[in-house]
């Protein structure tokens, strides 16, 4: 009877490997920390005022907002105004046009050679075509301060100052409100050493709540720091956190699936 031997290289590559899997850091179940979320210094985003009008109204601070959401709204009462008195002169120089243009008709079925009557009548014309095109322009500036009324977050994040209390009046093209975008924060929060090991720099992550609905958001691991029996962990935000900026939350880590 033949006895096969067994291939001994394929053995020690076996066995090195279960050792290895066995050594390697694991990460297999969800680890339930505190995690502080706040605004590194420098990170902010500046919003001006598009336009100079009083304060109505500003969001609450610090809360999660979604790209496009209002921030604050500006009173638009005095541009209202103002597009009304522009449609009304947009009005009045197409009726004069339309008188014109009749004039210039009558005059010219007439048998008559005043080439005097003419210019004048060409003249006007040219200044009520002007007075529209003024009218106009300066209906499409207001519309669009209008819609520069609602100052709307320019991406996910939050908004964490307001510079001009509400019925103050903004100056334009200067700061009125501090953003935050949700992937310039930063969560900091620690875990046990022997939890952590695969925590390392670049590893995704989901923060998830603990209890009640359900809500998570992804994040990266960017600083992974050993502090005695823990690891001190910074991580920056892939997705709009469901709490508050500058408060601490009770969320169970667990890898990105």
């Amino acid at each position: 009877m033949t006895r096969t031997r067994p291939d001994l290289t394929l053995l020690s590559l076996a066995a090195c490997a279960a050792l290895l899997f066995a050594a390697a850091p694991t990460f297999a179940q969800p680890i339930e920390v505190d995690a502080r979320l706040s605004l590194p210094t420098g990170a902010e985003t500046m919003i001006d005022a598009a336009v100079s009008l009083p304060v109505l109204a500003v969001a609450e601070l610090n809360l999660p907002v979604r790209k496009t959401a209002v921030l604050a709204q500006l009173d638009k009462e005095k541009l209202e105004k103002e597009l009304a008195g522009a449609r009304k002169q947009l009005s009045s120089a197409q009726a004069e046009k339309r008188r014109l243009a009749t004039d210039r008709g009558a005059t010219t079925s007439a048998v008559t050679g005043n080439d005097r009557t003419s210019m004048r009548n060409s003249q006007e014309v040219g200044m009520a075509e002007a007075a529209e095109q003024q009218a106009m322009s300066e209906m499409t500036t207001l519309t669009t301060q209008l819609a520069q009324t609602l100052v709307r977050a320019p991406e996910d994040g939050f908004l964490a100052k307001v510079l001009y209390a509400v019925g103050a009046k903004t100056k334009k093209r200067k700061p009125f409100l501090v953003f935050a975008e949700a992937t310039r924060t930063v969560i900091e929060t620690s875990v046990p050493a022997a939890q952590g090991a695969a925590l390392t720099p670049g590893a995704t992550v989901r923060l998830s709540a603990i209890g009640g609905e359900v809500r998570s958001f992804q994040g990266k691991v960017v600083a992974a720091v050993p502090e005695g029996d823990s690891i001190a962990l910074r991580i920056q935000p892939l997705e709009l956190p469901f709490f508050p900026l500058g408060t601490s939350q009770r969320l169970a880590l667990s890898p990105a699936s």
